[in-house]
């Protein structure tokens, strides 16, 4: 049996979306102990058999960009990892030793105890915004309405939040933003979600995101025993609301003329980076108060 999982991580640069299997395997638990690090999940599916099970066992329709394939392989550059913190079984003995639990696997263990999270590097595919969308939306719906094996319960809601995005964007309900990262500023298309049912909608999403995918730690981290972190529901789903529109919007902007406004405000440098490649505005720093002052008004 193999499932298919998978969530967003958020970062100035857009954010990504991680892709993963795990499958069932004959094996030993490994021993923990503080000097071997994180390990990687005895479980997950390595990227080649991920591979090979996108290439043969989805199908209809479903598939990743093909700039993401090289012949029958993954390209080297979308090969990536993930650290997540998973159920995990703990035995004591001479060697402490762990076991992640499959997806499918009940929280209850045969004597009782319920399992502990414990963070496990695990193999597997990063999408950008736009290839996000692209694979979340070749999610036939037989796949995502249905209860069908294969797929985890945190990729059926990201599909489900796809759909979502498609219905703002038809209904364009998106703005353009100007937002302070930690590198530089940029201009961005976010969500408008300014009616009762995008507000009833959020609340609904929000409520009903599995803990699955906000188990996500970062992508490279040091030995010893790092804390667990659960991401919060609501700046998750709004960072992958706005990432997914931003590259369904920006290729299609064009650049408007700043007529009317004074010299000293960069009007014209964020809203060439509206539709640029880049988000980051090119304009100087004290420059930037004048034209925030301006958007606000």
């Amino acid at each position: 049996m193999a499932i298919l999982h998978g969530s967003w991580q958020p970062s100035d640069q857009g954010g990504y979306f991680f892709l993963w299997g795990e499958t069932w395997r004959s094996l030993s638990a490994p021993a923990i102990a503080p000097e071997t690090g994180i390990l990687v999940h005895p479980l997950a599916m390595t990227h080649g058999e991920l591979a090979a099970w996108l290439r043969g066992n989805l199908g209809g329709g479903v598939a990743l960009p093909p700039e993401l394939w090289q012949g029958d392989r993954l390209a080297a550059a979308a090969q990536s990892a993930q650290v997540v913190a998973l159920p995990t079984d703990w035995a004591e003995g001479a060697q402490m030793t762990a076991l992640p639990r499959l997806s499918g696997a009940g929280l209850e263990a045969e004597d009782g105890r319920s399992p502990l999270l414990h963070p496990w590097r695990v193999p597997g595919i990063r999408l950008d915004a736009a290839q996000t969308w692209a694979f979340l939306q070749s999610l036939p719906l037989g796949l995502v309405d249905g209860r069908t094996s294969h797929v985890g319960d945190d990729l059926r809601y990201w599909s489900h939040g796809a759909r979502w995005c498609l219905d703002l964007l038809a209904r364009s309900k998106f703005v353009p933003r100007l937002l302070p990262t930690e590198s530089a500023y940029q201009a961005r298309w976010q969500p408008l979600l300014d009616s009762a049912i995008d507000q009833a909608r959020l609340e609904h999403f929000v409520r009903h995101m599995p803990p699955a995918s906000r188990c996500y730690g970062p992508d490279s981290a040091e030995k010893g025993a790092p804390a667990v972190f659960l991401a919060e529901p609501r700046p998750l789903l709004q960072h992958f609301l706005a990432a997914l529109l931003d590259a369904q919007v920006r290729p299609l902007a064009q650049p408007q003329p700043d007529r009317g406004v004074p010299e000293t405000v960069p009007m014209g440098a964020w809203l060439a980076a509206l539709g640029a490649p880049t988000a980051r505005v090119e304009a100087l720093p004290e420059a930037i108060a004048p034209l925030e002052s301006a958007l606000a008004t």
